[in-house]
């Protein structure tokens, strides 16, 4: 479980440090209720975005609400690190703005035989 600085984002997938497959599910709880949730995947090294930013609505009665959003990428030729950045933006204007990044790894895309 990787939780961000103020603790208004809480990641539970992937974990961190975790080699990662296409597509990768990332679920995990954000304590706020209005707002927008943004998740990239990049690669550590070069700083290359491989996917689309996944933007989500927060909203809801809760204090505290789930996600879970499949992201889809291409593997690079050769195992890499990466870096998945999760960060909320609140609108409720309670100043919960907020962002983790989680260490994870890609695995290569040779040898799967496909």
């Amino acid at each position: 479980i990787s939780s961000s600085a103020k603790g208004v984002i809480i990641v539970k997938t992937p974990s961190k440090g975790g080699e990662i497959k296409s597509p990768l599910t990332i679920s995990g709880l954000v304590y706020g209720n209005n707002g927008t949730l943004t998740i990239k995947l990049k690669q550590k090294e070069s700083g290359q975005y491989v996917t689309e930013d996944k933007i989500v609505k927060i909203e809801g009665k809760s204090d505290q609400i789930s996600f879970a959003e499949a992201i889809q990428f291409g593997l690079p030729a050769m195992p890499q690190k990466g870096l998945l950045e999760v960060e909320y933006k609140d609108a409720s204007g309670k100043g919960l703005d907020d962002k983790v990044s989680i260490d994870v790894n890609f695995p290569s895309d040779l040898g799967s035989g496909r």
